[in-house]
């Protein structure tokens, strides 16, 4: 498909990398990654070649996360939860949640994202703490953690 057309996104990469359990690759050398501009693909971790597999969305995302080998993402300041098709990097929407995402990602036990309640006016008080939660993707519910960022 090309070359990152951003080299500047190369953090952004780097912060959104999911690495892939060794069962569904050869060895855990490769990565998916999605940029804030919805950029797509694998990333080779030994070598750092990237492979741009599509174009996910037109608006700047949350990031990625895996659970189940399903790749999950959301729309900066959207609340919708999207899975990724993992070959050509199309959203397919989930569902509304209740939170208005700001950053997504995963563990190997949880898919978390941290964000705002869903209903915030986040442009009219830019003073409301960003929370920290778990997301249920079968049900697209989230679990708000006490703690704020």
């Amino acid at each position: 498909m090309g070359t990152l057309k951003h080299p500047a996104q190369v953090f952004w990469m780097a912060c959104l990398l999911l690495v892939l359990t060794a069962s569904e690759v050869k060895a855990d050398d490769t990565a998916y990654f999605i940029t804030t501009g919805g950029q797509f693909g694998t990333i080779d971790l030994n070598t750092g070649a990237n492979t741009l597999l599509g174009t996910s969305a037109n608006s700047p995302l949350a990031g990625l996360g895996e659970i189940g080998g399903t790749l999950y993402t959301a729309v900066f300041s959207g609340g919708t939860l999207y899975t990724v098709n993992p070959k050509s990097g199309a959203l397919n929407a989930v569902g509304n949640s209740s939170i208005i995402y700001w950053a997504m990602g995963s563990t190997t036990t949880g898919l978390y994202a941290a964000g705002w309640p869903a209903g915030t006016n986040i442009q009219a008080n830019s003073a409301v703490p960003v929370q920290y939660s778990s997301v249920t993707p079968t049900t697209v519910a989230s679990s708000s953690r006490a703690r704020n960022i």
